[in-house]
């Protein structure tokens, strides 16, 4: 068992896998910030149109 425990220390490969699984979450964290940002923005910019298109309608 002890064997066992001191290779599974000894392997570089774990500490890889952990280095990616921090990498591959950090990048799903940016682009959940980015989505975020990017649609409330959209929606600022499409409510600015809708506002624009109603108005020129009412008017004429």
């Amino acid at each position: 068992m002890t064997r066992k425990l001191l290779r599974c220390l000894a392997d570089d490969r774990a500490a890889t896998a952990v280095e990616y699984s921090l990498v591959g979450a950090l990048i799903a964290v940016a682009i959940v910030v980015a989505v975020t940002a990017l649609s409330t923005s959209l929606s600022d910019a499409y409510g600015l149109l809708r506002d624009r298109i109603g108005a020129s309608v009412r008017s004429g």
